[in-house]
């Protein structure tokens, strides 16, 4: 079996494992490519990124993303909507037919102000779609072509399932997507972020992690020390709200070291 039963959230510090664990999920706005369906700009679009990948292979995705992670059954994934995203590569079949979908669309698929998509279930597509291969859009890496491809990203984008499942409308003041010119601008990104925090939220319970990875064995300790003592004081993740011995056994149970996995796998 190539793909994972696990869903994976890598990050780059022990400190943002510990947010996670106590805050859940916060999505962040994503600067993405979509020219090649002739959207003029590189858009932000708000999401949490997932890979599937088995950690035997995941020593690429480690240096890109970091040594830290959080693993989830991947039937959690499925009930909170986190969705494979779209691959795909310049002129081929679904970007032509992807780019004949973005020319119908009508005015109102947009923002007035900026020309960037609104989250409805004509635009959906453009929120799930990656290019095969392209450069990395982060500002920490400088490194040649990347093959998207070989994450194998599942994406939570927060507010997919009201609006297309409950047809609800996205709350006041949150952007669906922001403009390139946006995304840059930090003043504009810090107020779009906030407001994206104070309605959205992924969360979890102890039942639903499967690994908790730390860069070193000497970590773990201090993890541990955290489950049983942090994790008490009213986290913000509701669900691990009140947790109980047995689920910190099991989440401490969870604990791996990426120098274990890169030894051992």
């Amino acid at each position: 079996m190539l793909s994972s039963a696990t869903l994976f959230h890598f990050t780059n510090s022990l400190e943002t494992l510990k947010r996670i664990l106590s805050e859940g999920f916060k999505p962040f706005y994503s600067s993405e490519d979509l020219t090649m369906f002739d959207v003029r700009e590189c858009p932000g679009i708000p999401m949490v990124s997932f890979c599937d990948i088995r950690l035997s292979q995941t020593q690429e995705h480690v240096g890109k993303y970091g040594e830290y992670a959080v693993g989830f059954d991947k039937e959690w994934g499925m009930r909170k909507n986190i969705s494979p995203v779209h691959y795909i590569y310049k002129d081929s079949i679904c970007a032509r037919v992807i780019r004949q979908v973005y020319q119908s669309l009508p005015t109102d698929a947009f923002y007035e102000d900026c020309g960037c998509f609104r989250f409805n279930p004509r635009t959906a597509i453009f929120f799930y779609a990656k290019p095969y291969s392209g450069k990395m859009l982060r500002r920490n890496w400088n490194k040649d072509e990347v093959t998207f491809y070989n994450e194998r990203e599942w994406r939570y984008v927060p507010f997919a399932d009201q609006t297309i499942k409950r047809m609800e409308e996205i709350p006041h003041g949150i952007r669906a997507m922001l403009s390139e010119s946006e995304y840059g601008n930090s003043d504009v990104l810090h107020t779009a972020t906030a407001s994206l925090h104070e309605h959205y939220k992924l969360v979890f319970g102890a039942q639903d992690v499967k690994y908790l990875i730390v860069r070193s064995e000497a970590e773990i300790p201090e993890m541990v020390d955290f489950i049983y003592d942090e994790l008490r004081k009213n986290p913000a993740n509701s669900e691990l709200r009140n947790c109980p011995e047995d689920d910190k056994k099991r989440l401490t149970a969870r604990l791996i070291s990426m120098r274990q996995i890169c030894q051992d796998f």
